[in-house]
């Protein structure tokens, strides 16, 4: 007698559900499909040579899938593993793929990522890439301009910020201003990035300025490695000699600024 199951073309589970929570092994497509108990498709293995995984939106067209492909041909050939997000018509979807060292081990292993952006995000704290063990910059911080003038002749700030600090990361501060200007001949100004209301000088210069002539612009770029916590840095202005009022000038598109940025360990 010939297997009764071995003569089943398609199977379904629990036997004769046409509804609601399903298994169906579709032996003439090569499929099986899993239901829920909406009835909306679930899971489908087969079908383009994919693993299928639907998340039940009435208005998603593709599941997400995982596939394995081969790429090339030839001996430089690689095998490649897709895993894609599920998708709404006529929209895109993202995707990882690992890529194996191809046959002749002429090209390395790689992993390839496909979306219109990339976000990453730490369990415990802040998400930290490496490269060869080397953790990468993490960019821009915070900033803060200021459009108006200020008076510096008995110390003045011409931009602060406040930051939160990740202990052993470096950060970049940098600190520009428009020009300097004075009511006396010859006047000796100091422009300084400092920490929490001057306790610590991160950086400083000294320019000369007489009422003839503007005090140039000028930028200062400083790199410190903090503790961790609230730290707040300054543009701070002050009148080394010569007296006179002195005045940090600003204006909107000529503004002071600070700005923080992490640049890595």
């Amino acid at each position: 007698m010939r297997d009764v199951i071995a003569l089943l073309r398609t199977l379904v589970l629990p036997s004769g559900a046409t509804s609601g929570q399903r298994i169906i092994l579709d032996g003439d497509n090569g499929l099986i499909l899993v239901y829920d108990s909406s009835s909306n498709l679930r899971e489908r293995i087969g079908f383009s040579g994919a693993i299928e995984i639907f998340s039940g939106d009435p208005n998603e067209i593709l599941g997400g899938d995982l596939q394995a492909n081969i790429s090339g041909a030839g001996n430089p050939r690689v095998l490649v593993l897709t895993i894609e997000s599920p998708g709404f018509p006529a929209r895109t979807r993202s995707a990882v793929d690992l890529i194996s060292q191809s046959f002749d081990g002429t090209v390395l292993p790689m992993i390839a990522y496909t979306a219109d952006s990339h976000e990453f995000s730490g369990i415990s704290g802040d998400a930290d890439l490496k490269l060869n063990g080397v953790s990468l910059p993490r960019g821009y911080i915070d900033s803060n301009e200021k459009a108006t003038n200020t008076d510096i002749s008995a110390g003045g700030t011409c931009a602060t910020v406040t930051v939160t600090t990740v202990a052993g990361r470096r950060y970049r501060l940098t600190a520009g201003w428009w020009r300097i200007t004075t009511t006396v001949t010859n006047s000796v100004t100091s422009m300084a990035i400092d920490e929490s209301g001057g306790s610590t000088f991160k950086s400083q210069r000294q320019l000369l300025t007489s009422a003839a002539l503007f005090g140039a612009g000028g930028t200062i770029v400083t790199q410190i490695t903090p503790s961790a916590g609230s730290h707040t840095y300054r543009l701070q202005g002050s009148t080394v000699s010569g007296g006179g009022t002195n005045t940090v000038a600003a204006a909107a598109g000529a503004e002071s600024y600070i700005i923080v940025e992490d640049i890595g360990v």
